[in-house]
């Protein structure tokens, strides 16, 4: 035997009717969509320490290891560069492996925003064709995951730093404002690779290269004094040479300079900005992609 549903029980269940148009780059407003992705923020949540839990289950240091990788990076930077080369830039050897311990993990906080924000969308194929909600939530989801495996590491650092009797300075101050900064940087990559690497999929291979230059000509693992001045300012067309210059002036225990903060808010207002609207703008043809 059958029932009929009633028009009363349909109402009752949504009288809101979404059209998509997958070719059209109209954009809602920017107070509709935030909304959308803040009344979503437990999911959102939720998904990224559900996929936290799941990397971890799948090793034998499970935890640990968002610490014990980055300290091993830092461990064969810091030979190849100061045991092969010798000093660097009058950096003596317990500042240069502090500074490359501190760089490595901040720079795993935005490494993980382009690598897993950036496969957000190709992972959540499933999820996207028979859901319907902000898509965003996906690489913001991966950017906080990312966040995650981060907050550990400033413990550790802080221990270190109180082992080896290395002060910061006035400059840690900034580290917030800083922090902040990295993180718009990291949504607005995340978003901006997301949508390239649903249109053109190379981009997911490529992104392991661009990770592998991008270390290199970001002051990670070398100090900024090191470099000439033209050297310098060819590397500051990328967008943390001057945010990770400023991590650093503050691990030695300097002060940034205004120039190099009021850059890095530069770069991460136009990245936030370009990110957002170049994802809002192609998401609706996401599902035709995948």
């Amino acid at each position: 035997m059958t029932s009929a549903t009633s028009p009363e029980a349909l109402s009752d269940y949504s009288d809101v009717e979404y059209v998509f148009d997958a070719h059209s780059t109209a954009r809602p407003s920017v107070r509709e969509y935030v909304g959308g992705l803040w009344d979503r923020r437990e999911f959102t949540l939720a998904l990224a320490k559900s996929d936290l839990r799941g990397s971890n289950s799948n090793t034998i240091l499970g935890e640990l290891w968002a610490l014990v990788d980055p300290m091993v990076q830092a461990a064969i930077y810091f030979f190849i560069v100061m045991i092969i080369r010798g000093p660097q830039g009058g950096v003596d050897a317990v500042q240069y492996f502090m500074m490359i311990i501190a760089g490595v993990f901040l720079f795993n906080y935005t490494r993980a925003a382009l690598n897993d924000g950036g496969r957000s969308i190709i992972k959540s194929k499933n999820l996207i064709l028979n859901s319907s909600f902000p898509r965003a939530l996906l690489p913001l989801s991966e950017v906080y995951k990312g966040l995650l495996e981060f907050l550990p590491s400033v413990g550790l650092y802080a221990v270190l730093c109180i082992i080896t009797q290395q002060s910061l300075g006035q400059g840690i101050f900034l580290l917030p404002l800083l922090f902040v900064l990295q993180s718009a940087m990291n949504v607005g990559l995340a978003l901006l690779v997301a949508t390239a690497t649903v249109f053109i999929r190379d981009t997911v291979n490529a992104l392991n290269y661009i990770m592998r230059v991008l270390i290199f000509v970001t002051p990670v693992i070398y100090p900024v004094s090191q470099l000439t001045p033209v050297l310098r300012t060819v590397l500051s067309i990328n967008p943390l040479f001057a945010l990770f210059s400023s991590y650093q002036a503050i691990v030695l225990g300097g002060v940034p300079s205004a120039g190099q903060v009021l850059q890095s808010a530069f770069w991460a207002t136009l990245l936030l900005v370009v990110g957002y609207r170049v994802f809002v703008s192609h998401e609706r043809a996401f599902a035709l992609r995948l």
